[in-house]
């Protein structure tokens, strides 16, 4: 809440905040429901509008909890709710009338085709991934306003390197999911660069270590905007972001006071750039500047170190032995006593925290920092991490909340001796248009027994309402008779207008009874429809038969492999392989390999695919599917639609990217999606009761289930190779990965489209759980096997296929399985683990590999 009211205090619009539940953030301390009430209530008290994040993904048996917690936040006006899961946004536009919904940044819209999508789902607002460029932006404004949601860009505080809602590196590490709000951010740890030349086997391997200038390698810096903000204002975005949660109620104050003064300074053709407004946005938290990848104009790794640099003073240019150091250029900020410093070695290697004694003093060449300990060396960064002056900024700014937000209001009061005092009030709500307020107070004025109160007293005394959000800016008193009424009194009746006032101010904002009493009976039907069993048990599979065998491949070699080791269908994506040939000639040569081997061919496009792909490729879609044998799958939002608007036969599937959690999620998008490959976070139960509850529904949905493979675990549009290993190519049988502290080595590479891809250390590996996935209904186990080489996909293939055949045919027994399973173990990359398909995030498990 001191956040908040700092926010509010600031100059903020609008604020967006989280509940104890459902939100990105479960790691801070978050609203409980009456604080929600009061942070609601006195933000639009003060003209602020409310946000509430509601951007986790849920499992089935969480519809209609998470149904409920949208309902209640119905009621409690708030102006709209931030949604990720599919399921919910179908919930909220079925049974909430009138809530604003927008997609989260977790639902990873970066294209028009994903805005236009958006659009059609039912959002009002888009709040873009981070990941979006200026050139980027302006083609999805290039969308006409009235076919498009508003639109929302975060212009400063932390970057993900991971594009938001694609990161499982948290979630396969330790279990702790960031599509539930549970990160624990492993992109802030220190990585070793690694090339790896594997024998055969999990212990068998050659790993060489690759220097690179520092060691947190994926750790971006903070997202400023502040100096290139009529770039951003000039295209007339709906809003602007600030990351504020879990960040301090100082942080909050000094950053967004300083975009507040910008934006009207902008506004009025003033100069906006304020220098001392950047050092203090940098003293309250930093991990250094950049631009991001919104204005792209420098560099968006700090791979020294990964926390909060603060302000940077300059580097060591001199020590005085005993007495302290010289650093150059400086800022113009000046440490005082108390404040603390932060000493880097170039690299980050090597680094220590002080507090200084004594204030710093400016000399000619440069800031002397009076300092006895020793330790700093000349080259040494310096940069300010604790300052008093910022936190005298910050409660100076508190100060000032009062009157920033009056609502103007024209009272008339009746005022006759020896009765109740009458009082009426006229004002314009934002909800609610013209509001007419109106009462009797508890004063009831005597009699005057010397010298009657004037009028224009009483007029000037009601006047005076403090720090309170209404302005009697027009008030007429109406008396009737002489009367005394002390000021005591008068005050009493200001208090009373006041306090219905607030009352009815804030209850315009929730929803009316009709409503209310419509939304209710929705939820309730949709809680019925998760909670009560289905009356006919659905098909266990789209067929009624055993699943099919598919194979992800990255190249033809692995395709061909595919082929020959008898699987049923192969999804190929080429822009996953070494590159050297064009994409549309590789997916020609691939879908012709597959018809001739009598095998299913499904082109997956990239994981994320980026501004202009389907420019690109779509073109060329018609002739392939004519070819015959064809689908497309996708991993973004509004691809489709896209596709079908090309091709309307062609079938579309959706991949792990889009993130399907429940079955409503999953009848959300189908059509036009006609199946999905499900979340590799859902334990068995969860794909039992999403597969059930999709299939009453819609019977011939499709899903499929990663079985085996090193699963994806960041996708990031950074090229981390690029920018440390240059030019040297990975090859066919070896790879670069990355090392952490405990020994785990995590595979990475760069795809076609400049995207870095991290996979887990250790591969899924479910060949037990064959049968358990046949008697759920699953339509197709899938290998992923991209980059894995044709030895890899002969092995798996035939491992699995000998599986799902003993399934079929009832033969599978735990000894068939053993042995299966220890053949997949000598090949497999980094040891096997069942995942979470034995126990889903947030519950105890065995997280160890086999």
């Amino acid at each position: 809440m001191e956040a908040l009211r700092a926010a509010v205090a600031a100059g903020a619009d609008a604020v967006y905040l989280g509940g104890k539940r459902f939100g990105a953030r479960q790691l801070a301390p978050n609203f409980t429901p009456d604080e929600m009430q009061e942070a609601v209530d006195f933000a639009h008290l003060r003209g602020v509008k409310v946000y509430v994040t509601v951007n986790t993904l849920v499992r089935e048996e969480e519809i209609p909890g998470a149904a409920q917690y949208l309902l209640s936040l119905f009621l409690m006006g708030v102006d709209g709710v931030i949604l990720q899961d599919g399921g919910l946004l179908s919930v909220a536009r079925r049974a909430l009338p009138g809530l604003a919904l927008h997609a989260s940044t977790q639902c990873t819209i970066a294209t028009p085709e994903g805005v236009l999508w958006a659009a059609s789902a039912g959002y009002t607002r888009v709040i873009l991934a981070r990941e979006v460029t200026l050139p980027e932006l302006d083609e999805i404004l290039a969308i006409p306003p009235e076919k498009r949601p508003g639109l929302e860009v975060f212009i400063h505080g932390a970057l993900c390197y991971s594009y938001s809602g694609q990161c499982l590196l948290s979630s396969l590490i330790g279990r702790r999911s960031g599509n539930r709000g549970m990160c624990a951010q492993p992109c802030r740890k220190p990585y070793r660069l690694v090339r790896v030349t594997p024998g055969r086997g999990t212990g068998r391997k050659t790993v060489q270590e690759i220097r690179t200038q520092g060691q947190y390698l994926l750790s971006p810096r903070d997202i400023c905007c502040y100096p290139a903000l009529p770039e951003v204002v000039g295209r007339r975005i709906d809003a602007l972001k600030i990351e504020g949660r879990m960040r301090s109620p100082t942080y909050v104050a000094v950053v967004v006071s300083a975009y507040r003064r910008a934006l009207d300074a902008i506004r009025q053709n003033r100069d906006f750039f304020n220098p001392l407004d950047l050092e203090t946005m940098a003293l309250a938290y930093s991990r250094d500047f950049c631009g991001g990848y919104l204005l792209s104009n420098g560099p968006v790794m700090a791979r020294e170190a990964p926390g909060n640099r603060g302000l940077s003073l300059g580097r060591v240019t001199s020590v005085v032995p005993g007495k302290g150091f010289v650093v150059h250029p400086g800022a113009q900020t000046k440490p005082s006593a108390g404040d603390g410093l932060l000493v880097l070695s170039p690299g980050g290697k090597r680094q220590q925290g002080l507090v200084i004694a004594r204030d710093a003093v400016r000399r000619r060449d440069g800031l002397f920092i009076p300092l006895a300990r020793g330790g700093v060396r000349p080259g040494d960064l310096v940069f300010l991490t604790r300052s008093r002056t910022c936190a005298e900024m910050a409660r100076e700014i508190g100060r000032k909340m009062q009157g920033r937000h009056p609502v103007p209001v024209s009272l008339h009061v009746r005022i006759s001796r020896g009765e109740p005092v009458q009082w009426s009030a006229s004002l314009l709500h934002p909800r609610r248009g013209s509001m007419h307020v109106g009462g009797l107070s508890g004063a009831v004025p005597p009699a005057a027994r010397t010298r009657p109160v004037l009028v224009e007293t009483i007029r000037e005394q009601l006047k005076k309402t403090g720090d309170s959000p209404f302005s009697f800016r027009d008030i007429t008193v109406d008396s009737k008779g002489e009367f005394f009424f002390p000021l005591s009194a008068i005050n009493q009746v200001r208090r009373e207008i006041l306090a219905r006032l607030e009352a009815e101010w804030t209850a315009g904002f929730r929803p009316p009874a009709a409503d209310v009493k419509r939304a209710r009976a929705c939820i309730q039907a949709i809680v019925d429809e998760v909670v009560r069993p289905p009356a006919v048990s659905p098909p266990l599979s789209r067929d009624g038969g055993a699943p099919a065998l598919t194979v992800l491949c990255a190249t033809l070699d692995e395709l061909g492999a595919a082929c020959r080791a008898g699987s049923d269908a192969v999804c190929f994506e080429p822009s996953a392989g070494y590159g050297g040939r064009d994409e549309i000639s590789l997916v020609m040569d691939g879908a012709a390999a597959c018809r001739a081997a009598g095998v299913e061919f499904t082109w997956k496009f990239p994981r994320v695919a980026p501004v202009g792909y389907l420019k690109r490729v779509l073109p060329n879609l018609p002739g392939l599917f004519r070819s015959g044998g064809m689908r497309v799958m996708v991993e973004d939002l509004g691809l489709a639609e896209a596709v079908h608007a090309r091709v309307p036969a062609i079938e579309v599937r959706g991949g792990t990217g889009l993130n399907i959690w429940n079955a409503e999620s999953a009848l959300f998008l189908h059509p036009p999606l006609a199946g999905f490959t499900l979340s590799p976070e859902l334990s068995l139960p969860d794909i039992a009761a999403l597969v059930l509850h999709s299939r009453v529904r819609s019977p011939r949905i499709w899903f499929e289930v990663i079985c085996q493979g090193n699963i994806e675990a960041m996708v990031s549009r950074n090229r981390l190779l690029s920018e440390t290993v240059g030019d040297a190519p990975e090859k066919e049988g070896e790879w670069y990965s990355l090392a952490d502290g405990t020994g785990r080595i995590f595979p990475v590479f760069e795809d076609a489209e400049g995207r870095t891809r991290i996979l887990n250390a250790v591969e899924l590996t479910l060949i037990d759980y064959v049968p358990a996935l046949t008697a759920a209904g699953i339509n197709s186990l899938a290998i992923d096997a991209r980059r894995r080489g044709p030895d890899y996909v002969q092995a798996v293939t035939s491992a699995y296929r000998a599986a799902r055949d003993a399934t079929r045919e009832k033969r599978y027994t735990t000894a068939l399985c053993s042995r299966l399973k220890e053949g997949i173990k000598e090949v497999a990359r980094g040891g096997i683990t069942a995942g979470y398909f034995r126990t889903p995030p947030g519950r105890d498990h065995d997280s160890t590999a086999e």
